[in-house]
């Protein structure tokens, strides 16, 4: 069997049937995307979607491990402590792990998840508040000034995506500006991360505006990645530029003029490889 069963989505297709193809050994079937070579032309690279699912899935818990085992310590000395003051320090320990693992998991549910179902367009407000609620306990502060009442669930994931990495830029604190908003069929983000020593991971720009490969690919690179392929389902370019303690990612929607990735495909054998 050679015809494969093909979605795509601005630069991204879906292997679904590949596995049965007499030419593909089992497991090879994926999500095929573009990425930029040395010469300029696009070199598809492929990654199993299990294996992009089992990584986000290990980022996520990640993100939660820590406000949950915290938790779970205040647990335990409520059951062996009887001294009144090391109880309520636990019970405190416990209302502030548990309102910390909240936040992480809506943040995650809007920034990694289906919220809203396909095509739905996803409230700014309630991201922001979600935003703010991921941040909280970290050094950065944020500065929410989305104008955009509503974006498209891919654009907006797009965006706090791009949060994600503005936060990581400034580990040692500083603020972080998110501005966003949609004229007609045009949509415009900017996030400004400023702190001392603010910077990018080593890897990160290649990968979500040149398209890269992460190596090594594991639970902390896939989110830049997942980041490059939102921005290319969204038909959004995205640019980062650093200068000293500042750090800034924007992303545009595409032009009407530019070619929509979603409409030109390449024959590579029985598969349509999008552009």
């Amino acid at each position: 069997m050679k015809d494969s069963c093909l979605l795509g989505i601005d630069g991204i297709v879906i292997l679904a049937n590949e596995c049965a193809s007499d030419s593909k050994p089992a497991g090879m079937c994926g999500i095929r995307f573009p990425s930029h070579e040395k010469n300029g032309k696009m070199n598809d690279i492929k990654i199993d979607p299990l294996e992009l699912a089992a990584l986000i899935g290990s980022r996520i818990c990640h993100d939660i491990i820590s406000p949950v085992g915290a938790i779970n310590n205040g647990l335990e000395v409520l059951n062996e402590e009887k001294d009144e003051s090391m109880r309520e320090f636990a019970m405190d320990l416990i209302h502030k792990s548990s309102a910390q693992a909240s936040a992480k998991l809506q943040f995650a549910r809007l920034a990694f998840g289906a919220s809203g179902g396909a095509g739905a367009e996803l409230d700014m407000m309630d991201a922001g508040r979600c935003a703010a609620g991921y941040l909280e306990r970290e050094k950065a502060e944020l500065d929410w000034q989305v104008a955009a009442p509503m974006l498209g669930k891919n654009e907006a994931k797009l965006l706090l995506n791009l949060l994600i990495i503005a936060a990581n830029s400034v580990a040692r604190g500083g603020t972080i500006v998110v501005n966003a908003d949609r004229n007609e069929d045009q949509t415009v983000m900017r996030i400004v991360a400023e702190g001392d020593r603010a910077k990018c991971a080593a890897g990160i720009r290649e990968v979500v505006t040149g398209g890269a490969m992460p190596n090594p690919l594991d639970a902390h690179s896939v989110q830049p990645l997942y980041t490059l392929m939102l921005a290319r389902q969204a038909n959004m370019a995205v640019v980062i530029s650093e200068e000293e303690n500042r750090v800034v990612l924007g992303a545009r929607s595409a032009t009407k003029d530019a070619e929509n990735p979603a409409q030109t495909g390449t024959e590579a054998g029985s598969e349509t490889v999008i552009r």
